[in-house]
């Protein structure tokens, strides 16, 4: 009796473990099947008629163009110089928005300061305010690196701010139990807490930097992924511009994955 028992219990055991070891090999290839997923409602979509191909072309038509403009080798230099200048836009807004969040989110009178400025910019949209800043700033890299900066540091200094207000007291008090100076305060006890608000501002801040550069080069952009969808409007091409939409969401999709990675290394002292 008690074998059969044990037996009966083993097989349950496995039972309630095959699920979750099926879900194991299952979940990585989840971004996979749903990639597929739109690529083949798509097919099917303008295979049907319910979207006509001068709107939104096949995908053969694109891969076709896909194939013919990566031959021509002009795709790599153009995706690197849109990188480029959103790279070094973000960067620059993490290094002014980060500190500057913190600070006003401890010190009432810089928030008070601040704050409308903040949300004027912030209700701005990107499409409006580009043109002004390359008419500010010029028309080279320099301008969308600015630009991008810009559009970036508004929701990183709004989360850093909020991070930084949200410290609990515990903390604080043991800041100031250990004589801990504004810098060491600012860099030990508060920073710490808000590295979650900043990660989130850093990737609501690239998204938003993302769109103000491909802006300014869809104006007056001679290289970078903008001036590929400005000739792809004027063209009148839904092949070229089905290529380059695919092509930024896969440049967002890398800067995305790389703000991921920061945020694992610098939030490895949560698990320690």
């Amino acid at each position: 009796m008690s074998v059969s028992a044990s037996r009966t219990t083993k097989q349950r055991q496995l039972w309630r473990a095959y699920p979750r070891l099926s879900m194991k090999l299952i979940n990585p290839l989840l971004p996979l099947l749903s990639f597929v997923g739109v690529i083949v409602l798509w097919d099917l979509a303008t295979r049907l008629d319910l979207v006509s191909e001068g709107v939104i072309s096949t995908p053969a038509n694109v891969w076709d163009r896909a194939v013919l403009e990566f031959e021509r080798g002009k795709v790599i230099d153009d995706c690197l110089a849109t990188g480029r200048s959103l790279g070094q836009g973000l960067l620059f807004a993490v290094l002014i928005g980060a500190p500057v969040g913190l600070i006003i989110g401890r010190w009432r009178p810089g928030w008070l300061f601040t704050e409308w400025p903040l949300i004027v910019l912030n209700g701005i949209p990107t499409v409006a305010l580009s043109p002004v800043l390359i008419l500010l700033f010029g028309i080279g890299i320099e301008g969308k690196i600015f630009i991008a900066a810009i559009a970036a540091s508004i929701p990183i200094i709004w989360n850093g701010a909020a991070g930084s207000r949200s410290t609990p007291l515990v903390l604080l008090n043991v800041g100031l139990t250990y004589g801990c100076n504004r810098i060491t305060f600012l860099t030990k006890v508060v920073a710490p807490h808000s590295l979650p608000y900043l990660m989130t501002g850093i990737r609501l801040g690239m998204s938003r930097a993302f769109v103000a550069v491909l802006v300014a080069e869809l104006y007056v952009g001679h290289a970078g992924l903008g001036s590929w969808l400005r000739l792809a409007i004027t063209a009148l091409s839904p092949d070229l511009l089905m290529f380059v939409t695919i092509l930024s969401a896969l440049v967002g999709i890398a800067f995305i994955s790389i703000v991921g990675l920061a945020e694992r290394a610098f939030s490895g002292w949560k698990e320690g």
